[in-house]
């Protein structure tokens, strides 16, 4: 994800991101992302520390854009599939969900 992020910010892309970030404790590349968010207008940096977090953020995220969006889900494989499920229990097609699975996690 950081590195779609980082080429994005390159490009000075004026898409619409938003980008939920979940950790129990630390955020890997939080400074990158600040700096990201400066050639990135469109852009906004969510960070949560639970799944309740994720989950109101998930619900807010598919209630304004619903299908009209795409949605990157990147994790180890069983937080993919969770995340996949609820993002499809709340209307997303799953044509629209892209994955990144991190093995060895």
């Amino acid at each position: 994800m950081r590195a779609l992020l980082e080429k994005l910010a390159k490009d000075k892309s004026e898409r619409t991101i938003k980008f939920v970030y979940s950790s129990l404790d630390y955020y890997f590349y939080k400074e990158d992302f600040a700096e990201f968010k400066k050639s990135l207008p469109n852009a906004e940096f969510i960070f949560v520390r639970d799944e309740n977090d994720v989950d109101r953020e998930l619900t807010k995220l598919t209630s304004e854009l619903a299908n009209d969006a795409l949605y990157y889900v990147s994790s180890s494989e069983k937080i993919v599939e969770a995340v996949s499920q609820s993002l499809q229990d709340k209307g997303i097609d799953a044509e629209n969900i892209k994955h990144d699975i991190l093995y060895g996690y």
